[in-house]
């Protein structure tokens, strides 16, 4: 598997997340 590909598609979910629900940003931010 690759590393990169994986955080592609984290990043795919992370905007899909942020596309539905804007104050995922916020919660993101606090989990990171």
């Amino acid at each position: 598997i690759d590393p990169s590909g994986g955080v592609l598609a984290g990043h795919l979910v992370f905007l899909a997340v942020l596309a539905l629900r804007p104050q995922g940003l916020i919660r993101a931010r606090l989990a990171i």
